[in-house]
């Protein structure tokens, strides 16, 4: 019963995202009812543990895009799936648990200095240490004839590593509390980490790019593409952010409207 309690919370969650008409999720949406813990624990791989990784996925996309709180009732399960990863899936699940705790940070009213400090470090840790399966297989730069590089890796779980690897790199710098404040230096460094977002947004677009169509990473791009999608201003880089965005939608049935719409107003197209 817990098992199907679990699986139904989840599909609710889903089908309240998907069914959002002017933004990716209603405010109601972070209100939603606490998947069930279960009363024993399961292997990995059972179905109410994929269920729970694939909630706090679909989390973290809403407070990306939505650029809202990470939701609390999701403390405790992220504090018990930390562990010494062993594969390559542990991996990219133990960067996604530093994503949401990035994310916490982030969109709430804490900026503490040292807080802020830990997150890097355990970001930097990640990049440090991962295998070496998270090294791509090719990587070839084009800049003259297409706005992405080509980037191939070896799985599915490597691809998502390293994109949650590259949202927290954006995140981290547009949220550093040691930022200058104002003046000439505040605009030279603002102006450098633009570059760097939208660097690790083609970054993480290329990989979903290079898994293929019907790879789910096209949904974490959309991730990097809501948070700095604004700072794009030459037009083929535009129609590549949107080309993704359809990919998504049209692959998954994702919704990309609301992005897609506020995009174009910030580029000048509406």
């Amino acid at each position: 019963m817990e098992e199907a309690h679990s699986v139904a919370d989840l599909l609710s969650r889903f089908a309240q995202s998907m069914e959002a008409k002017c933004s990716v999720s209603s405010p109601s949406l972070g209100q939603a009812t606490m998947m069930h813990e279960p009363t024993e624990p399961f292997e990995q791989g059972d179905l109410p543990e994929a269920a729970s990784w694939a909630n706090l996925r679909l989390e973290a996309y809403l407070a990306v895009v939505n650029q809202a709180p990470f939701p609390s009732y999701l403390n405790s399960l992220c504090a018990d799936k930390r562990g010494a990863p062993v594969d390559d899936k542990d991996w990219a699940n133990l960067m996604l648990l530093h994503l949401t705790d990035i994310i916490r940070y982030c969109f709430s009213d804490d900026k503490d200095t040292e807080h802020y400090a830990a997150l890097l470090k355990d970001t930097t840790i990640w990049s440090e240490t991962k295998p070496d399966s998270f090294d791509p297989i090719y990587t070839c730069n084009h800049p003259e004839k297409q706005v992405l590089p080509d980037i191939w890796l070896y799985s599915e779980p490597v691809a998502a590593g390293l994109q949650y690897y590259h949202l927290s790199r954006m995140l981290l710098m547009s949220h550093d509390p040691r930022l200058p404040k104002i003046g000439l230096a505040r605009n030279r460094t603002m102006k450098q980490i633009e570059v760097e977002m939208k660097n690790d947004t083609k970054i993480v677009c290329a990989i979903a790019a290079g898994m293929g169509e019907a790879s789910p990473t096209y949904l974490t791009a959309c991730m990097a593409i809501a948070l700095v999608g604004d700072l794009f201003d030459k037009r083929a880089e535009q129609d590549t952010l949107l080309c993704v965005l359809t990919n998504a939608t049209d692959r998954f049935g994702w919704p990309t409207s609301y992005i897609k719409d506020s995009l174009k107003k910030t580029w000048g197209w509406l």
